[in-house]
């Protein structure tokens, strides 16, 4: 698993991970699979801000998002959005 908290500032990850869980209050988060595994299950979570995933197949994704936006790129299964204001781009 891997968890990103990010109070403010930017995070770019180039990983690999069965359970993703993005928290960002503000910032950036970047997350790119660097293999064709699928991951299990994506969560993120935002207050203000940019997040961007690429590359994962995932049983669940999820997002709730206060103000920002939220891309995946090559991202497959479930999906659910929860926003207040802002845009998701699949």
């Amino acid at each position: 698993m891997v968890k990103a908290d990010v109070a403010s500032g930017s995070l770019d990850l180039a990983i690999h991970a069965n359970d993703i869980s993005v928290n960002l209050a503000s910032g950036n988060v970047t997350v790119a699979n660097i293999t064709d595994e699928p991951a299990t299950d994506i969560d993120i979570s935002a207050a203000s801000g940019k997040v961007e995933i690429t590359g994962f197949g995932a049983e669940s994704t999820k997002i709730s998002i206060a103000s920002g936006t939220v891309t995946l790129n090559g991202i497959s299964g479930n999906v659910k959005a929860d926003l207040m204001s802002g845009k998701v781009r699949l």
